[in-house]
C-alpha cells in the first residue's frame, strides 16, 4: 500500500509566540495540533514583533513544537508616534505594520507553496499580503482566520475627516475583494458570522465557519480550596475606556470578597488598587502562572463594551479551562452573553445604565453554593468548546478540499 502524501500546511501569523495575545495562542494551537497529525507545518511570523502594540511573553516560545518549521521575517518597526498621522488619523495605512506587509509581498511565492494556507487576521496588512500570495502562488485551499472586523470598525467611528472617509471607502472595497477570493473564512462566534454575511453581501455563506478560540486543556482538574472567602479575578487589559473604574469605589464595601487583577492595568487603576485592602494587583504573569492563580478563584470577569458585542473574549475560555464560572459584564445580546446564558456557566450583568446597581446586588447575594452550581455547568461546557474540537473543523475543510 502506498503511503498517503503528507499535507503541507502553512500558517501566516503576525500573532505567534512570543506575542502574548489570544490570536497568538490560537495559532500556536493550530501548529501544534496539525503537527501531531503528521502534517508538514510551516509558520511565517515576525522576528521582532512590534512591542509598542503587542504584549511580549518569551515563555511562550518554549511551547512551539520542535517538529514544525518557523520562518521569522525581520521587520523595520516605525515608532508609534510617527505612525499616528498616517495610520490613526488619516488611515493611509490599514495598520501600523507596513514592514510586515512588505515582507509578505517579497516572500509571497514561498508562503503560498503548500496544499493549504491559513492566514491569521488581524493585522489588516496580513490580508493585503494575502492578495499578492493568491496572485503569485495560490494553494489548493486558502483559509482566512478572520477574528476581528477591520473596516467595519472604522465605519463605526463618528465624523471621519475628508481624507479618512475616502480611505475607509478604499479599504472597505479592498477587504471585500480579497475575502471573496479565499476558499473559507473562519469567525469566532455565531454573531460575527451573521454580521459578516450582512456586511459582506458578496460572500457565499457556505464558506463561513465558526471556530471558537476554545479551551486549550479541558482536562485541567479542579483545585479544592479550604478558605470560604469568595475571590473574583479580572485578567488581561483593563483600560479606562471600558467604563469599569466605578468598581474601585465598590470593592471596599465588600470586605468578604477578594478582587484580583492580572495583566495590563492603566496607571490610575493600579494606584487605586494598591489603596484597597481587599484588592490585589499581580501585573503581567506568564501563562501557566496566571492559570495557577485563576484556579484559586471563584469567578472570572469578562467585560466588553457594546462596540464589541460580536466578540467572545479569549479569557472566557481560559476561565472555563480553570473550572472558573464567568461574571460577564457584557452587552445582553452579544456573542459572549449568548454562551453564558446558553451553557449557564456564570452570571450575566448587562452593560446598561443600571450596571453598578446590578453588580452591587449580585455581590450582595452570591454564595459558595451558587458558585458550585455554575462550576458544574462549566465542567460540562469546557469539553464542548475544546480547541481540539475547533481544530477538527479546519481539518475537515482541508482534507475534503485536497482529496
Amino acid at each position: 500500500m502506498r503511503n498517503k502524501k503528507k499535507i503541507k500546511f502553512n500558517i501566516l501569523a503576525y500573532n505567534y509566540p512570543p506575542v502574548g495575545r489570544s490570536g497568538s495562542l490560537r495559532n500556536l494551537f493550530y501548529s501544534e495540533y496539525f503537527a501531531k497529525k503528521g502534517w508538514d507545518i510551516k509558520v511565517f511570523c515576525p522576528k521582532n514583533p512590534h512591542s509598542q502594540y503587542y504584549t511580549i511573553d518569551t515563555s511562550l516560545n518554549t511551547q512551539i513544537p520542535k517538529k514544525i518549521k518557523v520562518k521569522r521575517f525581520k521587520l523595520f518597526n516605525i515608532n508609534c508616534y510617527l505612525n499616528y498621522l498616517p495610520y490613526r488619523i488619516l488611515h493611509l495605512m490599514p495598520d501600523a505594520h507596513p514592514s510586515w506587509q512588505k515582507q509578505l509581498l517579497k516572500n509571497a511565492c514561498e508562503i503560498g507553496d503548500c496544499d493549504a494556507l491559513l492566514v491569521s487576521i488581524p493585522p489588516a496588512s496580513s490580508l493585503l499580503g494575502l492578495e499578492k500570495i493568491i496572485q503569485k502562488n495560490k494553494p489548493k485551499v486558502v483559509i482566512a482566520d478572520f477574528r476581528d472586523p477591520w473596516t467595519s470598525l472604522l465605519l463605526r467611528e463618528k465624523k471621519p475627516n475628508f481624507i479618512r472617509k475616502k480611505m475607509i471607502i478604499h479599504w472597505v472595497k479592498k477587504e471585500k475583494e480579497i475575502l471573496a477570493k479565499v476558499d473559507f473564512i473562519l469567525v469566532t462566534s455565531e454573531l460575527q458570522k451573521q454580521w459578516l454575511l450582512k456586511d459582506f453581501s458578496n460572500i457565499n455563506k457556505n464558506k463561513v465557519f465558526v471556530v471558537y478560540n476554545g479551551v486549550f486543556n479541558p482536562k485541567r482538574k479542579i483545585v479544592k480550596r479550604k478558605d470560604n472567602k469568595i475571590k473574583i479575578i479580572y485578567t488581561g487589559g483593563f483600560a479606562a475606556s471600558q467604563g469599569l473604574d466605578f468598581m474601585f469605589d465598590l470593592m471596599p464595601k465588600f470586605e468578604n470578597i477578594e478582587f484580583h487583577f492580572a495583566g495590563a492595568v492603566h496607571n490610575a487603576a493600579s494606584e487605586r488598587i494598591k489603596k484597597i485592602k481587599n484588592a490585589f494587583f499581580h501585573g503581567y504573569l506568564p501563562r501557566e502562572k496566571l492559570f495557577k492563580l485563576k484556579e484559586k478563584m471563584d469567578f472570572g470577569i469578562a467585560a466588553l463594551t457594546d462596540e464589541y458585542k460580536y466578540a467572545i473574549p479569549a479569557k472566557l475560555f481560559e476561565y472555563l479551562e480553570c473550572n472558573l464560572p464567568v461574571l460577564g459584564i457584557l452587552p445582553k445580546d452579544g456573542a459572549a452573553a449568548q454562551i453564558i446564558k446558553k451553557d449557564k456557566i456564570g452570571k450575566l450583568i448587562n452593560t446598561n445604565n443600571q450596571l453598578e446597581k446590578n453588580l452591587t446586588q449580585f455581590l450582595n447575594i452570591i454564595n459558595k453554593k451558587e458558585i458550585e452550581l455554575y462550576r458544574k455547568n462549566v465542567i460540562k461546557a469546557k469539553e464542548k468548546y475544546s480547541r481540539e474540537n475547533q481544530a477538527k473543523i479546519i481539518q475537515g475543510l482541508i482534507i475534503n478540499s485536497t482529496k
